[in-house]
């Protein structure tokens, strides 16, 4: 089973791919699943193989790749 999900605007799925890799889990980028598209934010997460406990800390591990390349309050500044 596959869980679609979309980033918000500004998060470069490419980057958060590569960040995700870093912290051991992985998704499919939009841009592989709509080849041609000059920019997607979608992504494909699968939820069907990995038990519970693996799912949460797969979840774990993709929200500390999103904070990883999330900007902090000092660069917007």
């Amino acid at each position: 089973m596959y869980l679609p999900a979309e980033c918000a605007p500004g998060i470069d799925p490419q980057r958060l791919f590569r960040a995700a890799v870093e912290q051991g889990v992985l998704f499919v980028p939009g841009a592989a699943l709509h080849p041609g598209m000059q920019s997607t934010t979608c992504m494909r997460l699968s939820c069907a193989a990995p038990d519970v406990s693996q799912i949460r800390e797969g979840v774990h591990c993709l929200a500390r790749a999103f904070r990883s390349i999330l900007p902090t309050t000092a660069d917007q500044s």
